[in-house]
């Protein structure tokens, strides 16, 4: 059975760019994460599933205990910022700040290599050469973040919908690993996560999954601990937002259980281990020329 790839980005439900909460107000709000993501650990336990967590920074250093636990689980441990902040807005430096403080974060509590990244919202386009340049000097080897379906707020029709390495002129290399959209009459159709993965019916969704793996590819799904905490907060949002962030909220526990019943799942790192390791290989090499 062809191996896919589970992923979850692990914030709270006030992180979200829906939501928008100013940053120094982040402490007032009602901090649910660790519940939200303790159900999920449980979920993971009872079918001896291991994923790749892309962590906030700002989690990890509020609950360092529970990322030790996680990492300890045998989870791999990845990216997913610091501040939430969308990379289209922020300048090199500023992206280069908030990476390095959270892949600081996450090694002093696993004493492990950060190797992977994803950017909130999906907010990196291809065309940010100078972004990708900063994720392979901070030695991530591939990231996650290139949506292959446009919206309003991420993404590119034009990207592949498989993964890719993408070269930089200094020599080094960062693999691109995308969620995975489906096509049906030639239109893509996103599936794999968040409001898509709530809002269509779950034989659609392993359909999906399936066309992947019959041109032997791995699925790449993902989801957020807040998407199985159905008693969170609700609020007065716009009624386009409001349906992305709570449709469906009530349906993606059953969903993850049926998928980690009937599919098969790992870690990045595991999954893709030969991929990451030449890329590994080329940056090393690129470092050495320097």
């Amino acid at each position: 059975m062809q191996k896919n790839i589970l992923t979850c980005d692990l914030e709270d439900w006030y992180h979200t760019t829906l939501v928008n909460a100013p940053f120094d107000q982040w402490d007032q709000y009602p901090q649910r994460v660790e519940d939200s993501a303790r159900k999920v650990l449980e979920l993971l336990d009872r079918s001896n599933t291991k994923i790749t967590f892309f962590v906030l920074g700002y989690v990890a250093e509020k609950f360092p205990r529970l990322i030790e636990e996680i990492s300890r689980e045998g989870h791999e441990i990845a990216s997913h910022s610091y501040r939430h902040r969308l990379v289209y807005n922020l300048s090199a430096e500023e992206f280069q700040e908030d990476l390095r403080k959270s892949i600081s974060v996450l090694t002093s509590i696993t004493g492990k290599d950060v190797k992977g990244f994803r950017a909130p919202s999906w907010s990196i386009y291809r065309e940010q050469n100078r972004t990708f340049e900063v994720l392979a000097q901070n030695d991530i080897a591939y990231d996650s973040s290139l949506y292959p379906f446009k919206t309003f707020l991420y993404g590119d029709n034009s990207y592949s919908r498989f993964g890719w390495s993408i070269a930089m002129e200094s020599g080094k290399s960062v693999f691109e690993i995308p969620p995975s959209v489906g096509r049906i009459f030639g239109r893509r159709v996103p599936f794999s996560g968040g409001f898509y993965l709530r809002a269509l019916p779950y034989w659609m969704i392993k359909k999906f999954i399936k066309s992947f793996n019959k041109v032997n590819q791995p699925a790449i799904i993902y989801f957020h601990p807040w998407e199985i905490d159905t008693d969170q907060p609700r609020l007065d949002l716009k009624f386009r937002d409001r349906l992305i962030q709570y449709y469906n909220i009530s349906t993606m526990e059953i969903k993850l259980t049926k998928l980690l019943r009937d599919c098969e799942f790992g870690p990045v790192d595991q999954v893709l281990k030969n991929r990451l390791s030449a890329i590994e290989k080329e940056q090393e090499t690129a470092r050495s020329e320097v």
